[in-house]
């Protein structure tokens, strides 16, 4: 009976899912949310939307006030365990004017050890670039570089593709960072529910284990069977990748609040954000 019963929001055809990538404990602000993507699916089409939020997005958070958007998870997370998750689908719901019933969080450890179960990603990279400001272990930094062309990553390279924040050629952006964090998640829903990965018994039973140590949601069992097969409808030429950003002529502009480095919406006028 439980494949009958529809989705949150599947009655208004728009499910709303709220990704949320986390350094976890061990890490500098463990629970700020370094990556910030809100999955919208049409499920009659098959049509669906990656939209990447940047984190110093200036935003409200209930009962917090005006904060950085990647404080939306934390400042709950840090008074009461398990409600990061859920302010932070209210807050970015709120702002985006969507409802996100959804969320699922991820700490980077288990990103890597997902990766690596399934074998590596292949990944094309657009364009070759360095960057000499990549954290290390101890507040040190590291030169990482990445070459043209498409190549098969470990979760580790994966991970450091996605969060390079200070690359050269034009990937030191947060518009760039957002469009590689979206394509290494697209690699990772081809390659999760590719057929060879779910004819294998002990790759589903791995993956399952790295999502129970490293992955809080609330979908349900039931849920994540459906949604499934609604992913499988949503073909790349039906995604559309949205960066809200502050490039030229994007919706954010920068801004200064007592002295911090903030994104405001152009014209302070967050309905164009909605």
């Amino acid at each position: 009976a439980s494949a009958e019963r529809p989705l949150a929001g599947e009655q208004d055809d728009r499910v709303n899912i709220l990704l949320l990538g986390m350094s976890g404990w061990g890490h500098d602000g463990p629970l700020l949310t370094d990556t910030i993507i809100v999955l919208s699916i049409k499920p009659s089409t098959g049509q669906a939307a990656l939209i990447s939020v940047p984190r110093d997005l200036l935003v409200e958070i209930p009962g917090y006030g005006w904060r950085k958007v990647n404080h939306a998870h934390a400042l709950p997370e840090n008074e009461k365990p398990g409600s990061g998750p859920v302010v932070a689908s209210e807050t970015i719901g709120k702002t985006l004017g969507m409802n996100i019933a959804y969320y699922v969080r991820v700490d980077f450890r288990g990103f890597v050890k997902l990766i690596d179960e399934l074998g590596g990603l292949t990944v094309t990279v657009d364009r070759s670039f360095s960057d000499a400001q990549y954290p290390a272990p101890n507040d040190e930094v590291q030169t990482v570089s990445f070459a043209k062309g498409t190549q098969k990553m470990n979760g580790e390279t994966a991970l450091i593709y996605a969060r390079s924040r200070h690359g050269s050629n034009g990937e030191g952006s947060d518009f760039a960072r957002s469009a590689r964090q979206q394509k290494i998640l697209l690699a990772l829903k081809d390659s999760v529910l590719s057929a060879e990965t779910l004819a294998n018994p002990k790759k589903v039973a791995a993956i399952f284990d790295v999502v129970r140590t490293y992955v809080l949601t609330n979908i349900q069992a039931w849920e994540l069977l459906r949604l499934a097969a609604v992913a499988q409808k949503v073909k790349s030429e039906n995604l559309t990748h949205l960066v809200i950003d502050d490039h030229p002529g994007g919706l954010l502009v920068p801004a200064n609040v007592e002295g911090s480095y903030v994104l405001v919406p152009r014209g302070n006028d967050y309905g164009i954000l909605a």
